[in-house]
């Protein structure tokens, strides 16, 4: 082989060792190393006396504002959304989600999840495996703990103080946010109405592992897994804990010695409560926490409403209490105010600068639009191809007005185009697949793009709009209807929960004008409150309208839609319609879905027919704001993609402060 024919070969094995390289460095992130538990205190027969400065901890105190405190600082009694906030501070949860709220079954050695296209690794004390025995009519669910995990005090956890907790949360006398004493936990009915000594679904395997059988599947049960794991000989009488006697830390029916003297909560998380005093809540690092002691070692939780003297509702009085380091970091409603005392305190009138960062997360308010197709048809049937195609051309006009008002709401809200939060793992927005809603026009093709400006849209949306109202049977004459079908007309009346106040009032205003251009008429009602609009809706008599609904990260598909098994008061299903024998048995199925492939494929199967059926619009989604002191927090130490599911307080152990 002459030498240049070696030279030209060497270089295409380097070329190609070279792309080979590369592809391995650009694929999938590598997973994150399992953290160890670092006992940087010393621990002594069970206890410790933790000083909350790990080996590279900042004395600079962290601050974080919160709502009003009850002072219930006890994992048994918080309901307060401040006190639910401290007690977080000093927990592990025994099952926790990733940031699009699905939960992670794999915690200790952890699991690979994707979020608006990155990677990330999320940790848990605990892995759960899930087998539904559908035949049989149950569901197992077996949950094996960390072994090597502790209390802030030194104390070792096991699955006693899992169950000790399991049978608290579960006891009739619980009244807290957990939804667990109402889940279909075997035996679970039987201990609360003492017609048993024990909980049966609930069985110890060993030291780490236990079983919990439930009747049937609930596909929520994972998610009221979602407990912090509370220490039993803290909270609870351990000579009253015998697992194999029926003992379970307490007496059953009774949780007032579990409430009575433990108002400083105490477990396993990331800080050690230290006490409460005027308003604030210390705390220092817990350096025996499984993912590593803090960064921060002291952080206080501050009740705005006793620290400040002004209105903190007032945008510039909030941001003016940042900039004035009482505190360092406060989620708030994402009004202009606020936003412009933002950018007013940072020398670049951005949102963001060397004063002030804002970071917004999305909320589980739900503006939709919905159209009854009892009323909104052509014809005797709200089925037929002509009746939708009627509500298509209303949909797709309105849809195309979404936009409107948008320089005002800019960043209290984000448009939506499923009835799901955007952040959700069920979401057609996290799987890649999502399509604007009513952006096509009859043939399928997308008739706009959401980067188009609104005149474009809304053009685009018209001339649509046209097509399908000659296809729902609508006599058309120069670009404009001059006659309707039988069982058809030519004014719609719409109802607007909030009236002018409402986000939705401004969109329907110029989607009127767009289409009494087309000769279809728009009467706009303007409806006070929620209670008033429930009370319209049971009548029947409505036509189109506009309200509000919470939507969290797992969409009550059946109790929303099912006009047969449907338990909410204003169950859209039956309000608006929606036709099909098809919708029926997917309502029926996703609920027992298991696996997670296939409750998303079920998932966007619903999603498809409620918008082909033309009966909802979805609107918006509510966005809220963390207002932050850049000037003392290492922003960049702060937790990427923060979702209503994945808080800041999820990695606050790696929060820095900068040194002053």
């Amino acid at each position: 082989m002459d030498m240049n024919r070696f030279v030209k070969r060497l270089v295409i094995l380097t070329v190609t060792a070279s792309m080979l390289t590369g592809m391995t460095a650009c694929g999938r992130p590598k997973k994150a190393e399992k953290p160890k538990v670092q006992t940087t205190a010393e621990v002594k027969n069970g206890t410790t006396q933790a000083g909350g400065k790990g080996s590279s901890y900042s004395d600079v105190p962290l601050r974080i504002g919160c709502d009003q405190f009850s002072n219930k600082f006890n994992p048994f009694m918080a309901k307060a959304e401040a006190d639910l906030q401290a007690v977080e501070l000093t927990q592990v949860m025994l099952l926790d989600c990733d940031r699009a709220g699905r939960i992670v079954e794999n915690g200790i050695d952890g699991e690979q999840r994707d979020f608006d296209g990155k990677s990330e690794t999320y940790f848990g004390v605990a892995n759960v495996k899930v087998r539904y025995k559908r035949k049989a009519g149950y569901t197992v669910y077996r949950i094996t703990l960390r072994d090597d995990l502790m209390f802030s005090d030194g104390e070792p956890i096991t699955i006693d103080d899992v169950i000790f907790t399991l049978y608290a949360f579960c006891d009739k006398n619980y009244k807290g946010p957990s939804r667990l004493k109402k889940s279909k936990i075997q035996g679970l009915a039987k201990y609360q109405k003492k017609k048993a000594d024990t909980i049966s679904g609930i069985r110890r395997l060993n030291d780490y592992e236990l079983y919990i059988y439930t009747d049937g599947y609930d596909q929520k049960m994972l998610d009221k897994l979602r407990i912090p794991v509370c220490p039993l000989h803290y909270y609870g009488d351990t000579t009253k804990y015998n697992y194999e006697a029926g003992q379970f830390g307490f007496t059953r029916g009774d949780l007032s010695a579990l409430r009575a003297n433990k108002t400083s909560p105490m477990g396993a998380g990331p800080y050690r409560f230290v006490k409460y005093e005027d308003g604030i809540a210390y705390f220092a690092a817990n350096e025996l926490y499984y993912q590593g002691c803090p960064e921060t070692a002291y952080l206080y939780l501050e009740d705005m409403t006793k620290l400040v003297s002004g209105d903190i509702s007032d945008g510039t009085t909030l941001v003016s209490e940042i900039t004035g380091d009482t505190v360092d970091m406060v989620m708030t409603a994402s009004d202009r105010t606020v936003l412009e005392a933002a950018m007013a305190a940072n020398d670049n009138g951005k949102l963001s600068g060397k004063t002030m960062e804002t970071r917004f997360v999305t909320d589980n308010q739900y503006g939709y639009v919905c159209l009854n197709a009892k009323q909104v048809k052509v014809g005797l049937s709200g089925a037929s191809d002509e009746s939708i195609a009627l509500r298509k051309a209303l949909a797709t006009v309105i849809s195309a007005c979404r936009g409107t008002g948008q320089e005002e709401y800019e960043n209290t809200m984000a448009l939506i185009n499923a009835p799901v939060s955007m952040d959700s793992w069920l979401s057609l927005k996290q799987q890649g697949k999502e399509s604007i809603a009513f952006a096509q026009d009859a043939e399928g093709g997308t008739i706009y793009e959401s980067e188009d400006a609104s005149d474009k849209k809304r053009k685009a949306a018209k001339k649509a709009a046209l097509a399908y109202l000659q296809e729902a049977g609508y006599t058309i004459a120069e670009d404009k209807v001059v006659g309707a079908p039988l069982g058809g007309t030519t004014e719609y009346t719409v109802w607007i929960q909030g009236g002018e106040t409402s986000p939705m009032y401004g969109m329907m205003a110029t989607a009127a004008e767009d289409l009494q251009e087309l000769g279809i008429v728009l009467k706009l009602i303007q409806i006070t409150d929620a209670q008033t609009m429930e009370q319209q809706l049971q009548t029947g008599k409505q036509q189109i309208w506009c309200s509000v609904d919470t939507i969290g990260v797992d969409p009550e598909l059946a109790e929303n839609y099912s006009q047969t098994d449907g338990t909410k008061s204003m169950n859209k299903g039956s309000l608006t319609g929606i036709y099909g024998g098809k919708l029926e048995k997917k309502l029926a199925k996703v609920g027992q879905r298991v696996k997670a492939e296939k409750r998303i494929q079920t998932t966007n199967a619903i999603y498809q027919i409620i918008l082909e059926q033309a009966v909802e619009i979805p609107v918006y989604q509510t966005k809220r704001a963390w207002m932050i002191s850049s000037k003392r927090i290492n922003t960049d130490s702060l937790p990427s993609d923060i979702t209503p599911y994945y808080s800041v307080q999820r990695e606050i152990h790696k929060i820095k402060m900068n040194k002053e």
